[in-house]
């Protein structure tokens, strides 16, 4: 289970903020409201948990195309910047 939010941030930055544990089921929220924030938007994972499988395969799918990821714990940087096996 997941909450998602957006906000502007004080800079003027389109932030997507991802808090719980994500699992492939979450993806369609978290896409929406990707989209909604538009180009260049950016995604605070500080509240992200954990990420099964397919959330960690969509996270750093964005992450290869160039969207920043701010806050994220070591834990799920690791799981997202390991190549897949």
């Amino acid at each position: 289970m997941i909450r998602v939010s957006r906000n502007i941030s004080l800079t003027g930055e389109r932030v997507v903020t991802i808090e719980g544990h994500a699992t492939g089921d979450d993806l369609p929220e978290v896409t929406a409201a990707i989209n909604a924030g538009g180009p260049g938007c950016i995604i605070d994972a500080a509240g992200l948990k954990s990420v099964d499988a397919a959330a960690r395969e969509f996270l750093a799918g964005l992450k290869r195309k160039g969207t920043a990821i701010r806050g994220a714990s070591m834990y799920v940087r690791a799981l997202i910047e390991e190549p897949q096996q």
